[in-house]
Formats: C-alpha cells, sequence, structure tokens
C-alpha cells in the first residue's frame, strides 16, 4: 500500500481561504455543461511554412543551430514542450530540438532513454535515470536526489515536480522532498485549488494542500487505476486513461470510449491548452468540443504518443514516425524517424554523464 507523506512547507502554494475536495469518491457520470458555444475551424489559408514562423515572430532570433546527428530513429516520443521558437522532444535515444525559425534539427543523443521534458523557470529540464538542463546543444546534470526512473517532469507555481516509478517529490529551498511514495507517477497537473496525480496501477489522487485524496467511480472502483495524461483547463480536468478519455466539471464525470468515437481506449496524451482538447491514443487522434468527439484528418492510425496544439496547429510526437506537424490540411515531418550517420560526436562529455 502507499505511504503518503504531508508537507506544511508545499502547502503555501496550493493555499486557498478554504481548502476542500470538488466532488466526492464515487461520483457517477451524469452528463457535462457545454464548453463554449464556438465555431472552431480546422482550415488554415496560409502555407503552413508562413504560419508557423508567425507563430513565432516576436521571438527572439537564434542562433542557427549545429547540425549534430547520430545513429538510430526517433522512436517512442514520449514528451514535448516548446520554449521560444523551438521545439523539444524526448524519445528513447535522449532528446531532438526543431527550430521553427531557421528549421534546424539538433540531435542529443546520448543513448539515453528520456521519458519526460518540462518547461521550468525558463530552462529546459529532461528526465530518464536523472534531470538534465539543456545548455545550448548539451547536457548538463541538475543534481537533485530522488529515488527510481523519472516519468514526469511538471512545473507547478514556479516549483519543480518530478514523478517517478517510486514516487513523487518537489522542490524546495530545502531540497527535493517527497510528497508520496511507493507510488508510479504518470502525471501531474494543478487544478481546483490542488493537484491532481495520475499513476501506472495505483489509481488518480487529489492533494487539496494536506493530503492526498483518492479517486474512483462506484460503478467501477479502478477505472483510474492507470492514467496516462492528465490536463486541466476552463475549470475541466482532462484524464487520459488506459480505459478511455474522461471529463470533470467539478462534480460530474463525463467518460468516453470507442463507442463515442475514440479510436483506441488506451489514451496516451491530452492536449487541453485551448478550447479544443487533442486526444492522442495508439490508433489514432480526435478532438473534444462541446461534448463530442471528431476524427483528425490525415492521423488516422498514427501512433500518437504525445500531442499538442499550438493555436489550430497539431504537433504530434509518434512511436516510429518521428515529429509530425498538421496546419489545416498540410502535413510536414518535423523531425524524420531514421538517422542517417553523418558524423559521431555527442553533445554531451564525459565528464558531464558522471
Amino acid at each position: 500500500m502507499k505511504k503518503l507523506i504531508t508537507l506544511k512547507s508545499l502547502a503555501i502554494a496550493f493555499m486557498v481561504a478554504a481548502l476542500f475536495l470538488v466532488g466526492c469518491s464515487g461520483d457517477e457520470p451524469e452528463g457535462q455543461s457545454g464548453l463554449v458555444n464556438q465555431v472552431v475551424g480546422d482550415t488554415v489559408n496560409e502555407m503552413v511554412e508562413n504560419v508557423v514562423e508567425a507563430s513565432f515572430a516576436t521571438a527572439p532570433a537564434p542562433t542557427a543551430p549545429v547540425e549534430i546527428k547520430t545513429d538510430g530513429s526517433v522512436s517512442n516520443v514520449s514528451d514535448m514542450v516548446i520554449l521560444d521558437s523551438v521545439l523539444y522532444a524526448v524519445y528513447d535515444g535522449g532528446l531532438v530540438s526543431y527550430d521553427f525559425r531557421t528549421k534546424g534539427t539538433v540531435f542529443i543523443g546520448n543513448g539515453e532513454k528520456f521519458n519526460a521534458v518540462v518547461r521550468h523557470n525558463d530552462q529546459i529540464i529532461v528526465g530518464g535515470d536523472r534531470l538534465y538542463t539543456v545548455s545550448g546543444n548539451k547536457l548538463k546534470p541538475y543534481i537533485v536526489q530522488t529515488e527510481g526512473t523519472i516519468q514526469n517532469l511538471s512545473s507547478v507555481n514556479s516549483r519543480l515536480m518530478v514523478g517517478t516509478d517510486l514516487g513523487l517529490y518537489v522542490e524546495s529551498i530545502n531540497g527535493m522532498e517527497q510528497l508520496m511514495d511507493e507510488v508510479s507517477v504518470t502525471s501531474v497537473v494543478s487544478g481546483n485549488d490542488g493537484l491532481w496525480v495520475g499513476t501506472n496501477g495505483q489509481g488518480l489522487y487529489f492533494w487539496d494542500g494536506d493530503i492526498f485524496h483518492k479517486r474512483y467511480l462506484l460503478r467501477d472502483t479502478s477505472i483510474f487505476d492507470i492514467v496516462n495524461s492528465l490536463e486541466y483547463n476552463h475549470g475541466h480536468l482532462y484524464v487520459g486513461a488506459a480505459t478511455g478519455f474522461f471529463v470533470f466539471n467539478g462534480g460530474r464525470w463525463e467518460h468516453f470510449t470507442s463507442v463515442d468515437g475514440l479510436p483506441d481506449n488506451n489514451v496516451k496524451s491530452v492536449d487541453a491548452s485551448s478550447w479544443v482538447v487533442y486526444i492522442g491514443t495508439g490508433n489514432g487522434i480526435v478532438s473534444y468540443f462541446e461534448n463530442s468527439l471528431t476524427p483528425i484528418k490525415k492521423f488516422e492510425s498514427t501512433s500518437a504518443e504525445v500531442v499538442r496544439s499550438l493555436g489550430r496547429k497539431i504537433i504530434v510526437g509518434t512511436d516510429g514516425d518521428g515529429v509530425i506537424l498538421k496546419a489545416g490540411s498540410f502535413v510536414k515531418t518535423l523531425v524524420e524517424p531514421e538517422i542517417e550517420r553523418k558524423e559521431e560526436m555527442f553533445s554531451k562529455s564525459k565528464d558531464e554523464t558522471i
């Protein structure tokens, strides 16, 4: 069983006038109020190159990146983040960045499998067996004390949170402190004046600033056992689980499966950064808007490990097909899945790996 640890120091970060748990454990789906009555188009008139560059028109002009390529393939892209005009994606062989303005690709490959990447205090931090910060085209060790393989990185209220297969940690003025142990943390998101934590096999939790509360449905208490992705926006929690896609409005749960239009019940990624929510599965991508699901054309059968939206554009990290951008009906591969051997060099020296 899990050992849940209360940390008074972190409670300040989530303190509100009154702490309470939204919705009681055992809430059954009863439908959901609509989000907004808004018309969202799925076409872009401009050519995709101009659209993407316009997105970063105000970003500082970057230095042209150095092209670094190593043997292998960009498989199992597990996480992505954008800082200024640069996309960073982690995969089985390391980290790859793509600059939208210069169209330069940088591979920082050291053979280590990375599972998570986050933008934290204007730094890019990646994690696998260990944590690293990205400095130019190099990885520098980020000295923290955690146990287990890093599976999730989140920046919550200016604090770095590290989820591993052995627990949940938060960086404080006293160093790394452990919030939960004996849990395999896959996702963390802030919302409803507290913290939501998804795990691999141990369920879904809500932290109200004092203790963790396990959440479940009475009709199926194991339905949230495996949570792959959590997002929170517009007063709603979005859950991507092995049993489908869930929306929680604070009082009711809505559940979507393949019967409702999901390509696969195992939802791997959810992006809820805009009014239209994108849902990635191992067999395609759909959008969620006003309580309905719509297939995303040209991504039928795509194994979407991670989905990110950028305005009306979608960036997809795949298992085997690299990193793909879709703008309207135009689709472009940003990072090719196969990497030709160009020069045998790594952006990480031996003394930096210790």
